[in-house]
This record gives C-alpha cells, structure tokens and sequence, in this order.
C-alpha cells in the first residue's frame, strides 16, 4: 500500500490487500501451493499431513512476540549470551 494513492487508487489496493490476505487468497495459496494460510480456512482434503498437522497446531496455540521485534540489537546480543 502506498500511503500517497487516494481515492479509486487506494480503495482497489486495499480490495486486493484483503482478498489477498483474507480467506480467499489463503484459501487459494493453500491449495495451489501449499502455503500456510495467514487466515484460519479449513484445511482441504488432499493436503500434506504433515502440513495439515502444522496448520492445526498453529490454530490451537498462540502466538508469541518474534524477540528482535521487541528488543533493539543490544538487548538481543543479551539474550543469545545466555
């Protein structure tokens, strides 16, 4: 997304922004390429059981932070100390 776009502009980019990452686009990255969806979709039949093991595990765990997010390069350093 480009925060310059107005209008007509902007309305389409956010259109394909959420079909892409929604579940239409998670639905079809998942079965044409195997993909793990961004959007909780059901898993199709025909799908790697390993990879349909990953999307149910990551359905029914949470999240946590990515630590490099969290924390400039010094307190990194800290924490690979460890």
């Amino acid at each position: 997304m480009n925060a310059n776009l107005e209008g007509v502009k902007a309305d389409a980019a956010w259109e394909w922004i959420w079909f892409w990452a929604g579940p239409v686009g998670s639905e079809i990255r998942l079965s044409v390429a195997g993909i793990v969806p961004a959007y909780k979709t059901p898993v199709p039949d025909g799908v790697d059981p390993l990879l349909k093991k990953l999307i149910v595990f990551l359905a029914e765990h949470p999240m946590t932070y990515v630590l490099d997010d969290k924390l400039d390069a010094e307190g990194m350093m800290n924490v690979l100390k460890k």
